[in-house]
């Protein structure tokens, strides 16, 4: 196609690296705005108060938790071209969607209760949000930016931008 291929197979020089790491960081924040994760880190940060102090504390805890995990599944991919079976992957999704509605439940409870208008929020703390974080594995678009990373030939190479991938979106 307009020969981009040719010169992407042309960078293999070294350049392969700095495509391969921009793609990583492109993919890691595509995959850091999937809806579940909006949908976490809002349920999780509804009701911190004022300032945006505590809620950045859980949102940071969250995605040190998930990253963590991403990062844990990707290397068996990388190294080893070990991919969890169907079911396993089909029961992971169905965890994280348990998880996010029993975050949902538990929000609606709360404002029921008057619990989110009248400042008498629960703290939550960073324990629960790196927790809730290591469940949401490598859910959605996660699969498929480690099947990406774990097809390049060179382990260094995946190795670096599974870093980025799984890390990136914490930078921001």
């Amino acid at each position: 196609m307009f020969g981009l291929d040719h010169a992407i197979a042309g960078l293999s020089g070294g350049g392969a690296l700095l495509v391969v790491l921009g793609v990583a960081l492109l993919l890691g924040l595509r995959h850091a705005s999937d809806p579940d994760h909006l949908a976490a880190v809002t349920t999780l940060a509804n009701g911190e108060g004022a300032g945006g102090r505590p809620a950045s504390r859980l949102g940071l805890a969250w995605g040190l938790g998930h990253a963590r995990s991403l990062f844990a599944f990707g290397l068996a991919s990388v190294f080893w071209r070990a991919y969890p079976p169907g079911a396993v992957q089909q029961g992971t999704e169905c965890v994280i969607g348990l998880v996010i509605a029993a975050l949902a439940v538990w929000l609606f409870l709360r404002w029921r209760a008057g619990a989110l208008a009248n400042g008498a929020a629960r703290r939550r703390s960073g324990r629960t949000a790196y927790s809730i974080g290591l469940v949401h594995r490598a859910s959605g678009s996660a699969r498929i930016g480690i099947l990406l990373l774990a097809a390049i030939p060179q382990r260094g190479v995946a190795l670096a931008g599974l870093t980025i991938f799984a890390f990136g979106a914490l930078s921001l």
